[in-house]
């Protein structure tokens, strides 16, 4: 078909365009964020091994908690249990969002080690994973 052009628009396109931007901008996000976290607990300790242990951690908790989502949700396994339907699909956000939220929590509970009580920890997590995540 020489010379013709054509366009797509709808929710289709919308989530083909989305799909391809989230894919190519994961490695971005997961790098920036494992090497300012790097540069934060490097100086906060006065350690190279701390933070590259810390980041490997929070990548195998990364890793898990995708993977559980996956069995449970993707695969349809505990569906009767928890009285939902699996339709074989995890919307395209949860993995970055789920590595955004996770380090943001370890994190704020490394920095925050001197507060006062865990909800002032998790307090804190959370408003870091929201600054990351706008």
């Amino acid at each position: 078909m020489g010379g013709v052009s054509y366009a797509v628009t709808g929710s289709t396109a919308v989530a083909c365009d989305w799909s391809v931007v989230l894919r190519a901008r994961t490695p971005l996000v997961l790098a920036v964020v494992a090497a300012l976290a790097f540069l934060v607990l490097m100086a906060a300790f006065s350690s190279i091994t701390l933070p590259l242990v810390s980041i490997g951690l929070n990548l195998l908790s990364v890793g898990a908690a995708c993977g559980l989502v996956t069995l449970i949700f993707q695969d349809g396994n505990l569906q009767g249990l928890l009285g939902f339907t699996s339709y074989g699909a995890v919307s395209q956000w949860v993995p970055l969002f789920t590595f955004v939220l996770l380090f943001g929590l370890s994190m704020a509970g490394a920095a925050g080690s001197g507060r006062s009580s865990p909800r002032a920890s998790t307090a804190a997590g959370v408003q870091v994973a929201e600054a990351l995540t706008q």
